[in-house]
């Protein structure tokens, strides 16, 4: 993310808005792809998580 504000910075600086709009729907793009990513992540660990404790469960039942 560094590099993409290295962009967006100097085409601020020089009031450049077409390089700026540019600079910044990849930016906000680049952004979104992460938090999709992390969000896609957390729910994958929590139904993991669901899994196992309904593996869990079973496994306790079978053994009574």
């Amino acid at each position: 993310m560094v590099h993409e504000h290295e962009v967006i910075a100097p085409a601020l600086r020089t009031r450049d808005p077409a390089k700026a709009r540019v600079a910044m729907r990849a930016h906000l793009a680049a952004v979104l792809d992460y938090l999709l990513f992390a969000t896609e992540e957390a729910a994958i660990e929590e139904a993991r998580d669901a899994v196992e404790i309904t593996r869990r469960r079973f496994a306790a039942g079978r053994m009574v």
